[in-house]
């Protein structure tokens, strides 16, 4: 199954909402890495 153009960004959108729903623990977690990640450089 080919997706076009428009359809991908959407179907990445509703990929992570399934992920942010599934593991909201997990999605927690990478959020506070990514923040320490970034203030860390800055």
């Amino acid at each position: 199954m080919f997706l076009t153009e428009q359809q991908e960004p959407e179907m990445i959108k509703a990929k992570y909402q399934e992920i942010q729903e599934l593991y909201p623990q997990v999605g927690f977690f990478l959020g506070q890495q990514l923040s320490n990640l970034l203030t860390k450089q800055t």
